[in-house]
């Protein structure tokens, strides 16, 4: 071998390589990924579950789709995803009903008691599983596990953390020992019911997928018996009339299978691997959903809106009057002090009117001096008068014209003006029943 040919061998051997450690490279970490996968699934469900899921390998994608469609997802979203279940279990069972019917008839076929025992024993097995899928499509319709809202939904997808399951569990034997709890374990309480959607339930996950898997048994172990069957004929000579014809249709059972299985999962193995950089994008996206707020670049200032304390609570409560007789004949009206409102700047210019804290002292016949000289009031006059008109229309007025603050001035003043009037009307009575 020359020189020549003996470096074209090395640099095609050198590439080789090359393109084999990437191949190993991205195999580890595929490796890596799935066993820091499983590590975490057998920290967070326990060895049990985590060695259940391996049997039952679509429960783990149907817990990312709950991850990712349901735990951080609105109301709306969690009762389309299982609508979209519960059309599929229609599906299911109505499939497996035909499936059981098929390995009904294929017990019967053509001296398949000759045939090896293990044809019928598949029959029987794709019977059983076909009807049994059939029954579980139905047991897991929400109707039948109270599923009405998106809290019961998310309630039956998700659960607690096994960190929260061990803290409600230490405060739930306080509770068998000392029936009244402490507000801090009622705080406690509260935020493990909060906090109750945090990881995927792996057995609600895989309740929905055993009417499929069921299913997919069924069809299996109908293909493998009738395929034993179908060798049996050929070998045995079960049916003398078919001749070599059995060994035709044994070749086409066999290509048919084949062909049919294999135009289903090499394009989905090929999908699941397009979809990968896919779905490490969105776990990326999901591990870092916890982001912190972000800061505001410099030079923005924040709207004044945003400085805009909150409004203060105004009292709506209506000041009341109290009235109570003095020695001497007397009757004080008066407002407390704690219900007068301080008035604002425009009712404090009325506020020069006459106090509704005068006293009138009552006419008696031992103080005849005490008996006003002044003429006969007339009352609708005084009604009249520009001062107490002008408090009653002031109480009158619209509140979205002054303040809050302003509209209850106006209406203490208004009431010690109706006060005062009262008072007067009163003087005027005892002044007519003296002078009839």
């Amino acid at each position: 071998m020359s020189g020549i040919e003996t470096i074209g061998a090395i640099i095609s051997l050198a590439s080789v390589a090359i393109d084999s450690y990437k191949h190993l490279s991205q195999v580890y970490k595929v490796y890596n990924k799935a066993a820091s996968a499983r590590a975490a699934r057998r920290a967070e469900y326990g060895l049990f579950t985590a060695y259940i899921l391996d049997f039952f390998p679509e429960a783990l994608s149907v817990m990312n789709r709950v991850e990712r469609y349901v735990l951080q997802a609105e109301d709306v979203q969690a009762v389309a995803f299982m609508k979209s279940y519960t059309s599929s279990f229609n599906m299911i069972g109505v499939a497996g009903a035909i499936i059981a019917q098929v390995a009904i008839t294929a017990i019967g076929l053509t001296r398949v008691e000759d045939s090896h025992w293990t044809a019928e024993a598949f029959f029987v097995v794709s019977l059983v599983s076909g009807a049994l899928s059939v029954f579980f499509s139905c047991a897991i319709s929400p109707a039948f596990h109270g599923l009405h809202n998106a809290d019961a939904i998310k309630d039956f997808l998700a659960k607690p953390t096994t960190q929260m399951v061990k803290k409600l569990e230490g405060i739930l034997n306080s509770a068998e020992n000392h029936p009244r709890l402490s507000q801090s374990h009622l705080e406690s309480l509260k935020q493990i019911y909060d906090a109750r959607w945090r990881v995927p339930s792996a057995y609600a996950a895989i309740m929905l997928t055993v009417p499929m898997t069921l299913l997919n048994i069924a069809l299996n172990a109908f293909l493998v018996g009738l395929g034993i069957y179908l060798g049996r004929m050929y070998t045995e000579d079960l049916i003398p009339s078919y001749g070599l014809g059995s060994l035709g249709i044994l070749i086409f059972f066999l290509v048919t299978a084949v062909l049919g299985i294999g135009t289903w999962y090499i394009p989905q193995r090929f999908k699941s691997i397009e979809e990968e950089p896919l779905a490490r994008y969105r776990g990326l996206l999901h591990a870092n959903k916890a982001s912190p707020p972000a800061i505001q670049p410099p030079g923005e200032t924040t709207t004044p809106a945003d400085n805009v304390p909150p409004p203060e609570a105004s009292s709506t409560a209506v000041p009341q009057s109290m009235h109570s007789p003095r020695s001497g004949g007397g009757v004080r009206y008066d407002i407390p002090e704690d219900q007068i409102v301080t008035p604002s700047a425009p009712a404090q210019a009325d506020s020069a009117r006459p106090s509704a804290d005068a006293v009138f002292p009552q006419p008696s016949q031992n103080t005849p001096a005490s008996r006003p000289s002044s003429p006969e009031p007339n009352i609708a006059e005084m009604l009249r008068r520009p001062d107490f008109s002008d408090m009653m229309r002031r109480g009158s007025r619209e509140v979205g014209s002054e303040s809050m603050q302003a509209a209850l001035a106006d209406l203490i003043q208004a009431q010690q003006a109706t006060l005062l009037a009262s008072q007067r009307l009163m003087e005027a009575f005892q002044q007519e029943g003296e002078h009839p």
